[in-house]
């Protein structure tokens, strides 16, 4: 009578990649026999998963070497509060990841969190100290509240935190961001530059193609502009057409850092999310005030005379920025009224 023994490993592997997940303890399934402890092993250790912040702390005092480097880290705490406590279970957690492959940081395909940071947390800075040992590909913080409820799980305190951060992934290439809410002067966070600079430093993150930013209050509407009008870096001769006309512009210019292809605002705020959603139309006006002011000064939105290409400015706005409405308040707040995209 053939067993699991006698599968080929590949299909074994897609069985224990499916069961132990679900398991509610996988230690069992490991210890069937050698060839499920060693690829189970594997699957737990590559793609490590924490429900609970018991588990973050039993991990934080256990001080021997993984025996898999981690591609992948989940954590994902159900109603449970982010705070300095959950962090530094985090923070040690990923430097017995970077002890397995010995090196101060840990290159991670993916990182995701399911948790709420906390307005009072009294060492909020921890958030930082646990996401500088880290460089993923794709980083996902959303919150474990049903939509509706529009809960703000990154408060300000833990946005710059993380956005101090996020400016050392050099490997970041998807962002996605939700129930988060920015630091502005209203919120007593430290802000720097706040309606200048943007958020995210394409000079540093070169790899970044997407960002999505969902039921987001206090959003800087100036940095957005800013972040899309970024051009990739090249040394060029312009050739541009508006109507008849063909502009030949010779002189080598050099454009900002950046292969962004698309920012999504998923029911994103200037203010509160009692006002106004967010439109395109309002990040193609404060794109046409930042090439006009001395912010921008790319010469891929001026014409050769150095008058601002008004159709290369709204023309960038409108190929990477989506405005969208996906989630209604059940009584009053900004109504969609069945519209999708907010233009």
């Amino acid at each position: 009578m053939s067993s699991f023994s006698d599968l080929p490993t590949e299909l074994t592997t897609d069985i224990l990649a499916t069961a132990i997940p679900q398991h509610p303890n996988p230690s069992h399934i490991l210890a069937v026999n050698r060839c499920f402890n060693d690829i189970g092993q594997f699957i737990i250790y590559t793609s490590l998963r924490f429900k609970s912040e018991s588990q973050l702390t039993t991990d934080a005092s256990v001080k021997k070497l993984l025996p898999h480097s981690p591609h992948s880290i989940s954590v994902r705490i159900p109603g449970g509060q982010g705070s300095g406590v959950l962090f530094e279970g985090i923070k040690h957690v990923f430097g017995l990841c970077a002890g397995a492959v010995g090196t101060g940081i840990l290159v991670l395909d993916s990182l995701e969190f399911c948790l709420r940071s906390h307005t009072s947390d009294p060492a909020p800075w921890k958030i930082g100290e646990a996401l500088n040992l880290v460089n993923p590909r794709k980083f996902v913080w959303t919150g474990p509240d049903p939509p509706h409820h529009f809960p703000t799980v990154i408060v300000p305190y833990a946005t710059y935190h993380l956005f101090q951060s996020i400016k050392a992934w050099s490997n970041l290439r998807s962002l996605t961001l939700t129930n988060i809410s920015f630091p502005s002067r209203s919120t007593l966070v430290p802000v720097r530059n706040a309606d200048e600079a943007p958020f995210l430093p394409l000079e540093t993150l070169t790899n970044l193609r997407s960002v999505y930013i969902g039921q987001a209050t206090l959003v800087p509407v100036r940095s957005i502009a800013i972040l899309a009008l970024a051009r990739p870096k090249a040394k060029h001769s312009i050739c541009k057409r508006k109507g008849k006309d063909i502009w030949y512009h010779e002189q080598e210019v050099e454009g900002r850092d950046s292969g962004l292809r698309e920012i999504r605002l998923v029911d994103a705020y200037k203010e509160s999310i009692w006002q106004e959603r967010i439109h395109r139309k309002d990040l193609e006006a404060v794109a046409m005030e930042v090439v006009s002011s001395d912010v921008s000064a790319d010469p891929w939105y001026h014409t050769p005379t150095g008058e601002i290409d008004s159709e290369a400015v709204l023309g960038r706005i409108r190929e990477i920025i989506s405005c969208e409405a996906l989630t209604e308040h059940i009584m009053g707040g900004d109504r969609a009224e069945g519209m999708t995209t907010l233009v």
